[in-house]
């Protein structure tokens, strides 16, 4: 498989993404003999307690993907992953007892709660919950096989508190498990929970031995913690100690919610493929691609983007696309000169969006064709110094290209509805004339543009357009008021069509 190939699956796979549907029947899993452990659904989940591996608070941003990151978990770049001797009973034996049937639950419940996995020890869960508050207990999610026979075992689980997660799986009855934990220095929060809903993601990774998990988008910024397991021996005569532990993970067919007090708020978003690497927010023309650029992930190509994005980019990515030096002239005299048109409308649309510097122009090009957020072409004018509010695309995808000036886009992690709070910026990347970028409902989905020129406006154009299978159709952008900290809904709107835009500033523009 070719590299864009590859790509282009794993971008499209993201665009099609799946809700995972409860099991006819699902029955519990083993007794392990350890000392500690908590019941669920007739379900009984470790919990051991090696020495910590403390994660640094550094702020210190990285590059990743050819943009700039706060770098979540240093420690992560050498994870080094060992046997952990379990203080357990029977030298740390996992028991792997008859499956029981669980007590009754709802099929809306049990889809909230079950990922299954289309290829067995492949892909990614992520649960959307609700921690209620106040909250001292952790959260377990089961990582599952499937038996012959119709029932499941559990092989392993993730664990969840606010200032620790904690990978374990299974390595046979008489072997230690292997073992993995992340955490914070006191006082620090891993995750920001509030009491507020979150996004927490499971990836299965038979190919490279891996388990990781994550909160917020699906995506490698977001990794909280790993588990690598040890390759198999070069020396056949040599005994492998990891070999049940790796067939373990081949096996995983599914994830489950165990935490009954925790609400989850949809059923889970599913992917086939594992989270490995984060495809760039900047797409280049095929043949500027270089070798270089390709090995570095600076940037993707048109092909790579999932399918609506890429109609997206055909009609937009093209030379022609652009401003006329006369207009942006006229654009820049408008909004600097009292009296004008430009220039009284942002006067007007000052304090929309709570904060003075929050002031931008919609012009839209063409009417709403029903298939995305409001109209499907909308060019945007950024005075020197302006941004928009932190807010997301209702759930579309879009392609945005720079036409004049200069912006940055810089990204965040899902708004929590419920109690927004400050929201956790992951990266963020500058965009000049004719640069372009993309978001879809699972990457980059929730951002801010600033035009961070002091004397200059940028303007850019951008598409949208819901994915094939959205019949609900969300026509809103949620935006943080930063403000009054909640969350508030835009309507996608226009100042001005282009050919009245035109008109007005051309108007101005004479009269100087």
């Amino acid at each position: 498989m070719s590299v864009d190939t590859h790509y282009h699956s794993i971008l499209e796979n993201f665009c099609n993404i799946e809700h995972s549907h409860p099991a006819p029947q699902q029955v519990a899993l083993h007794t392990g003999h350890v000392d500690d452990y908590e019941t669920d659904h007739n379900l009984e989940v470790f919990s051991f307690h090696p020495h910590h591996h403390h994660r640094s608070d550094s702020d210190d941003a990285v590059s990743v993907a050819g943009f700039s990151v706060r770098n979540v978990a240093p420690s992560l770049s050498h994870a080094v992953v060992g046997v952990v001797g379990a203080a357990a009973k029977y030298a740390g034996e996992v028991i792997v007892g008859a499956a029981t049937t669980p007590p009754p639950t709802t099929t809306e419940e049990a889809a909230r709660r079950l990922v299954e996995f289309k290829i067995k020890g492949q892909g990614t869960g992520a649960y959307n919950i609700n921690r209620p508050s106040p909250y001292t207990e952790v959260f377990q999610i089961s990582l599952r096989v499937n038996l012959d026979g119709g029932g499941v075992q559990s092989v392993g689980h993730v664990t969840v508190r606010d200032d620790q997660v904690e990978i374990t799986l299974s390595n046979g009855l008489k072997l230690p498990a292997y073992k993995q934990i992340q955490q914070v220095k006191e006082g620090k929060q891993l995750i920001h929970f509030e009491p507020s809903t979150q996004f927490i993601w499971v990836s299965i990774d038979k190919e490279n031995r891996r388990v990781r998990v994550g909160h917020g988008y699906m995506m490698s910024l977001n990794l909280l913690c790993e588990l690598v397991l040890p390759r198999l021996p070069e020396d056949k005569g040599v005994e492998d100690p990891a070999a049940q532990a790796r067939l373990n993970l081949a096996r995983v067919s599914a994830l489950y919610l165990t935490t009954k007090q925790v609400t989850v708020w949809e059923a889970p978003k599913v992917i086939q493929y594992p989270v490995l690497r984060d495809a760039s927010p900047v797409v280049v023309p095929a043949d500027k691609m270089t070798l270089e650029m390709l090995a570095n992930e600076d940037c993707i190509v048109p092909a790579m983007l999932p399918t609506e994005a890429q109609a997206l980019y055909g009609v937009i990515g093209g030379p022609m696309i652009t401003v006329k030096a006369e207009d942006a002239a006229a654009i820049e005299y408008s909004i600097k000169t009292p009296g004008c048109h430009l220039y009284d409308l942002l006067k007007k649309k000052k304090g929309d969006f709570g904060e003075p510097d929050m002031v931008y122009i919609r012009v839209t090009m063409g009417e709403n064709e029903g298939n995305s957020p409001g109209s499907p072409y909308v060019m945007e004018i950024w005075p020197p110094l302006m941004k928009s509010p932190v807010h997301n695309h209702a759930w579309a995808s879009a392609v945005i290209k720079v036409l004049y000036g200069e912006i940055t886009s810089r990204y965040f992690n899902p708004l929590a509805a419920d109690v927004p709070g400050k929201p956790e910026m992951i990266g963020h990347h500058c965009y000049g004339v004719g640069d372009v970028t993309w978001l879809t409902p699972e990457m980059y989905q929730t951002h801010q543009l600033f035009n961070h020129h002091p004397d200059k406006t940028c303007i850019t154009i951008q598409t949208y357009r819901y994915r094939e299978n959205d019949i609900s159709h969300y026509e809103f952008f949620d935006w943080l008021d930063g403000k009054n900290c909640r969350i508030e809904h835009f309507k996608p709107d226009s100042d001005y069509s282009y050919v009245d835009l035109l008109k007005f500033v051309h108007d101005d523009y004479s009269k100087r």
